[in-house]
């Protein structure tokens, strides 16, 4: 009976990894399928950039995402109606296919010399949209109030651990202990294993680099926040700042991993500033090079 039970469970989890091989593969056939469109059609892609001007605007991105669907439609170069999801989709395709292969010099000349001129212009609106912003003076008296998470926790290992416990959910720990108990017939040593890698998997997909998680749009708040405010060497500025970052974070779409708050006190925030504008300005390693003289602003009021 005991041998029937490892049987069916190895079966088992067998078809599952196979399930999980067929989605992989499916999932990068469709993704090596839609470079090819977004590439094939630069030339239709670069024209609502340098005609909109949309910078970081998502509503913007999102009517040049329905015209290239429209595009992709016509030409079947994509086999439904929608090919890019919305307009952060969108913008998130022009950047990783088009406009950092074109910083990287990735491009071939002839697709590098047809999207320049596009390029030059979404580069411009980013320089436009947060010109503005620093120019307008923005009040972050509100944020003042608030609490940073140094204040809540007695270290920063307890609000690492907060952050991985509201991120894991409650619904989570039931589906782990349904199946543990489904494991517990199986073996002992088949529970401690699949115990010993839940928790791997857990702290793993809970804690990645906050480095690594900021996108174009939260790392230009950043920068934005902390030209407008020119902290310099006062630790109360960098208080401030902290709080509103935490404060915008949580209507991001990494607010899940920051439940807890993003950075723990004003030093915190001042390390990461310094790490993402070293990032920036690296002219092999930045994944923001449009947001260089921004950077460059704030390292200067900083």
């Amino acid at each position: 009976m005991e041998r029937k039970s490892r049987i069916h469970f190895l079966s088992l989890t067998l078809w599952f990894l196979l399930l999980d091989v067929v989605f992989a593969v499916v999932a990068i056939l469709a993704l090596r399928k839609r470079r090819q469109a977004f590439l094939k059609a630069y030339e239709e892609v670069a024209k609502p950039i340098s005609a909109q001007r949309p910078g970081t605007d998502l509503h913007m991105w999102d009517s040049i995402a329905l015209e290239l669907n429209s595009t992709f439609a016509k030409d079947e170069s994509w086999h439904s109606a929608v090919c890019l999801w919305d307009g952060a989709d969108c913008d998130e395709c022009f950047r990783s296919l088009i406009y950092l292969p074109f910083k990287r010099d990735d491009l071939s000349d002839v697709v590098a010399k047809n999207v320049k001129n596009s390029i030059l212009v979404y580069e411009d609106s980013i320089k436009e949209q947060w010109s503005c912003n620093v120019e307008s003076k923005t009040s972050y008296d509100a944020a003042r109030t608030e609490i940073l998470p140094k204040d809540v926790y007695r270290s920063k290992l307890t609000w690492r651990m907060a952050n991985i416990m509201k991120k894991v959910g409650h619904w989570s720990y039931a589906l782990y202990f349904v199946v543990a108990l489904c494991l517990y017939s199986v073996s002992f040593w088949t529970l401690y294993i699949y115990a010993f890698l839940m928790v791997g998997v857990i702290i793993g997909s809970a804690i990645p680099s906050r480095t690594n998680l900021l996108d174009i749009h939260v790392t230009l708040q950043f920068l934005e926040i902390v030209a407008n405010q020119k902290p310099g060497e006062g630790s109360a500025t960098w208080d401030t700042i902290a709080k509103a970052m935490n404060n915008n974070v949580q209507s991001c779409v990494i607010s899940p991993f920051f439940k807890a708050g993003f950075f723990f006190d004003e030093h915190d925030c001042r390390q990461i500033f310094g790490t993402t504008v070293t990032t920036i300005l690296s002219c092999k390693k930045s994944n923001f090079p449009e947001l260089a003289p921004l950077a460059n602003w704030c390292k200067a009021v900083s």
